[in-house]
């Protein structure tokens, strides 16, 4: 599921309280969204919801008093985990069990194993490389309400006059021009720690109109900027280190100039945000 991970958090989506790891052994467990079958009347089976967890164990002992009053408070918790290829987002609110692990052999180090889970239901918990699209929920360009335009990502019109919206060749948003305007596309998703390098990047299929800028910004729990890295070529990327206080990470991935001719249009195909600086093109997953 994972090969391996660098660092990770806990956090109380609630007050914005994060404990991070940054000692982590590999002996983990890990199980992501894995269907849960039950019989049908007809012999078959059908589905029942998910069943999920995470086990971790940590070499940050201490850490244990914060994880030891949410887990006797029953506090409901999230966690995102940093891999060396893959990501995991667990934004299900669980409450955790912690547990002291005491060594005794010379050379050991005592530890904690920290533990999510959740079964039933459809789990908003994702393993993957581009961490957007734990924001969005599904793959790019998924539109379940049949308005034009992508889920879960902020289309606004700065200034002028609305663009069209629609999905082209089930693999594009595509906007298209209305009148002179100033049109951005952005997407934001938790992401509460410290010390990673996160790049992103944006693919234009076709841009009739003019592209300003694409941005991406590193957030605390208030929403207030803490750094941020902007750049006027789409074809360049952008890179941030996640400073102290890193709660949130928005992609503002077009800033568009439309064009006052109505057919003209620009295409977008799917964007990223992740760890990975060379094989980032078109990561749908």
């Amino acid at each position: 599921m994972i090969s391996g991970i660098k660092r990770a958090a806990i956090y109380d989506p609630a007050t914005g309280t994060v404990v991070q790891f940054n000692k982590i052994s590999p002996e983990g467990e890990f199980k992501i969204c894995e269907p849960i079958e039950v019989e049908s009347g007809k012999g078959g089976t059908v589905y029942a919801g998910d069943d999920s967890s995470v086990t971790l164990k940590t070499y940050d002992v201490s850490n244990y008093s914060q994880l030891e009053t949410w887990m006797d408070n029953e506090t409901p918790v999230r966690m995102v985990i940093e891999g060396v290829e893959e990501h995991i987002l667990w934004y299900e609110s669980v409450p955790l069990v912690v547990k002291k692990n005491y060594e005794g052999g010379v050379g050991k180090l005592n530890s904690l194993s920290i533990t999510l889970s959740k079964k039933g239901g459809t789990h908003n918990i994702y393993a993957l490389k581009n961490l957007l699209l734990g924001a969005l929920g599904a793959a790019w360009p998924t539109d379940e309400d049949n308005d034009g335009k992508v889920d879960n990502v902020t289309y606004t019109t700065a200034s002028g006059s609305d663009p069209d919206y629609s999905i082209s060749a089930s693999k594009y948003q595509k906007i298209s021009s209305d009148g002179t305007a100033i049109v951005t596309g952005k997407i934001e998703f938790e992401f509460p720690i410290q010390g990673a390098t996160l790049i992103a990047a944006v693919d234009l299929y076709i841009n009739m109109n003019t592209f300003n800028s694409h941005t991406l910004t590193v957030k605390d729990f208030s929403g207030s900027s803490l750094t941020s890295d902007t750049d006027t070529s789409d074809s360049n990327t952008l890179s941030v280190t996640t400073p102290a206080n890193t709660y949130k990470i928005s992609y503002e991935f077009v800033n568009l100039e439309m064009s006052s001719t109505a057919t003209d249009e620009t295409q977008i195909a799917v964007p990223y945000t992740g760890t990975d600086a060379n094989n980032y093109t078109n990561i749908n997953y």
